[in-house]
């Protein structure tokens, strides 16, 4: 019982440093939304080159005014990712847990029920 309080505890530590801030993630959109930063900070490598090229491809092409729309698709874009961060960085979570488990050697299928097991135990093992 005590080694499973234990794991519990190790596996609550390390999903804790797998989180992703979401103040972080919004800072890169405010301030690195022309390199898709929020994106590739949640782990999103393929949407990221993609509304990469979509605004630097547009503003290139928009000296004979067909990247306008282009330009324009990207930054409606990253109005929507104002939305949807919250849900990226709850997906990024997911998306470690498998990591997490072969990292710790644990079975995948268990991680869900020790963090859980983290959660109720007393706040001594989880240090």
């Amino acid at each position: 019982m005590e080694r499973e309080a234990r794991l519990a505890a190790q596996v609550a530590r390390e999903m804790r440093r797998e989180k992703k801030s979401l103040a972080a993630a919004y800072a890169f959109l405010v301030f690195g939304g022309g390199v898709a930063a929020h994106r590739f900070y949640l782990g999103r490598m393929r949407s990221g080159f993609v509304l990469v090229s979509l605004l630097w491809g547009g503003l290139l092409l928009s000296i004979a005014y067909v990247g306008i729309p282009l330009v324009l698709a990207g930054l409606v874009w990253q109005v929507v990712d104002l939305f949807l961060i919250p849900g990226m960085a709850r997906e990024h979570l997911e998306d470690r847990k498998p990591y997490v488990a072969r990292r710790l050697g644990v079975d995948e299928q268990a991680i869900d029920g020790l963090l859980v097991a983290a959660a109720r135990a007393p706040r001594s093992t989880q240090v």
